[in-house]
C-alpha cells in the first residue's frame, strides 16, 4: 500500500512539530532551572570563621601599625596602604545577614584580584618586600581567584552532574572566595610581624 505524498509531508510536518515542541520545551526546562541558579542567595554570617578571621586580621594588622608608628619605612607605608584597600570594599565592608548572589560574589572576587593582590600586594608590599616564600603563597591566592574569575565568566553553575546537582553553588564559591581573603590577610599579618626587625 502506497503512502500519498500528501500523506508523507503530512507525517514530515507532524515529525518536526513534535521535535521542535520537544526541543521547546527543553530549552524551558533549561532556563527555568538556570534562572533559579542564578538567582540564588547565600548569607553572610558572623559565626563563619574565615569572614571573622579575616575582619580581626585586619584590625589586628592595625595595631601592628600603630605599635610601630615611630618606624617611618617603606615596609610600614606599603602594608598602611595595603589595610586601607582591604578596609575600602570587599569582604571587609559585609556586614551579618548580608543576602549575596552571584553578581555579588563575582564583584567580591573581581575586587580581591585588582584592588587587594594587584594594589594591595603588588604595587604596595611587594614593590618594597620580596620573600619567594611569601611569593609562592600569593601566586597560589591569585590562581584561586582567577579560577573563580573564569567559573563565574563561563557561568558552569549552568552544569549539572551525575547526582542532578549544581556543580558549584552559591554557598560553596562563597567561600572558596572568603578563604581567600581570610589568607590573604594572614600573610599580611605575617609581613606586618617583620615591622619589628632591627631593619625594618
Amino acid at each position: 500500500m502506497k503512502i500519498s505524498k500528501k500523506r508523507m509531508y503530512e507525517y514530515l510536518i507532524y515529525t518536526m512539530c513534535v521535535l521542535m515542541f520537544s526541543l521547546a520545551f527543553y530549552t524551558f526546562v533549561v532556563n527555568y532551572q538556570h534562572y533559579h541558579a542564578i538567582n540564588e542567595k547565600t548569607l553572610v554570617s558572623d559565626l563563619d570563621n574565615d569572614y571573622t578571621l579575616f575582619k580581626e586580621n585586619v584590625v589586628t594588622i592595625e595595631k601592628m601599625l600603630t605599635k610601630y608608628s615611630y618606624k617611618n619605612t617603606k615596609l610600614r607605608t606599603g602594608i598602611s596602604k595595603c589595610v586601607n584597600i582591604m578596609k575600602q570594599n570587599g569582604v571587609y565592608t559585609l556586614m551579618p545577614g548580608d543576602k549575596l548572589n552571584y553578581k555579588d560574589l563575582y564583584v567580591l572576587n573581581d575586587f580581591f584580584i585588582e584592588n587587594i593582590y594587584n594594589e594591595g600586594w603588588i604595587s604596595s608590599v611587594r614593590a618594597v618586600f620580596n620573600d619567594s616564600a611569601f611569593d609562592e603563597m600569593m601566586n597560589m591566592l591569585i590562581n584561586n581567584a582567577n579560577y573563580i574569575k573564569k567559573d563565574f565568566l563561563n557561568n558552569s553553575n549552568y552544569f549539572y552532574n551525575y547526582d542532578n546537582k549544581l556543580r558549584n553553588n552559591i554557598n560553596d564559591k562563597y567561600h572558596y572566595i572568603l578563604k581567600n581573603y581570610k589568607e590573604f590577610s594572614f600573610i599580611i599579618l605575617s609581613v606586618s610581624s617583620r615591622l619589628g626587625d632591627n631593619n625594618g
